[in-house]
């Protein structure tokens, strides 16, 4: 278990993050969410033991701790004048694993990522989407229970966006812990278990995405039915076009009540009935400009 208690961080007297309080137990995909300058980088450096915390205390057993981590920064952490293997053989010596053992764990991702004719290349040549894709191969070298993963789709290709996905969704399979970082919603929507949202260095959002969701439903419902519906002007609907049935998007508000659409269903044929979810792209949105 990794356990944050009321942990606080000040930056020349400044206080960044505020009390903040989350515990991640479980073999799950976290998503630590927040826009720009929120304190989720300056999180992630105490959970690593970059930065040590000013007030509060964080908790780590055997399996969150601080050997256990593998962490991908989103500001590239590699050495420019190496080569591509030299860096990657580099950080299997800082966890004393061997050249082979190193290889060995390395060579899947390495063939999976394309990078095989590019060992020999210094990383000072190397895209920004192709030193992402060496800083997760570097991350993984020791094989973490523990994964912590900052912006990792940045800078990549849909291709190699398309193997990191397959990637994270094998290491989850495997049984690791992991949290995501990321700005982009439909990642975190597809990925994560959990979530957390930090706004202004406050965690202002704690829960299941699942539960996220049912707490956040639209007062909106897609209907499909055999016969025409008559409403006044609180719905859209179109007509498909095998003309089998009618379709519309019913906008629930004090004027047209839930109790009032039902009763205008009556009697005809419901051949699909629900109610539209919101996007956490929607919530995100819709929570962090309230604080």
């Amino acid at each position: 278990m990794l356990k944050l208690e009321g942990v606080s961080k000040y930056f020349s007297k400044r206080k960044i993050i505020h009390s903040i309080d989350l515990i991640i137990n479980k073999p799950l995909i976290y998503g630590l969410l927040g826009p720009n300058g929120a304190g989720k980088t300056t999180t992630i450096r105490m959970i690593c033991g970059i930065i040590d915390v000013d007030s509060g205390n964080i908790y780590r057993d055997k399996n969150f701790n601080l050997k256990s981590i593998g962490y991908m920064p989103e500001e590239a952490g590699l050495y420019k004048d190496m080569s591509i293997l030299d860096e990657i053989l580099y950080f299997g010596r800082l966890h004393n694993i061997s050249k082979e053992k190193t290889l060995l764990t390395a060579n899947p991702l390495i063939e999976q990522f394309k990078l095989s004719n590019e060992l020999n290349k210094p990383v000072s040549a190397l895209s920004k989407g192709t030193s992402r894709k060496v800083q997760f191969i570097c991350t993984l070298i020791h094989e973490p229970q523990f994964i912590i993963l900052d912006e990792p789709f940045s800078g990549l290709d849909p291709l190699s966006s398309e193997i990191m996905e397959k990637e994270l969704l094998k290491l989850k399979s495997e049984g690791k812990t992991i949290v995501l970082s990321t700005h982009r919603m439909e990642h975190a929507e597809i990925f994560c278990d959990h979530i957390f949202i930090i706004n202004n260095g406050k965690m202002i959002l704690d829960e299941t995405l699942q539960n996220i969701k049912a707490n956040n439903m639209k007062n909106s419902y897609e209907i499909h039915v055999l016969d025409e519906l008559k409403f006044e002007t609180y719905v859209d609907y179109f007509k498909t076009d095998a003309d089998t049935c009618f379709k519309y998007i019913v906008k629930l508000d004090n004027n047209f009540t839930y109790k009032q659409l039902i009763s205008t269903l009556s009697g005809n044929k419901i051949l699909f009935f629900k109610q539209e979810t919101p996007t956490l792209k929607e919530i995100f949105l819709h929570i962090t400009s309230k604080k």
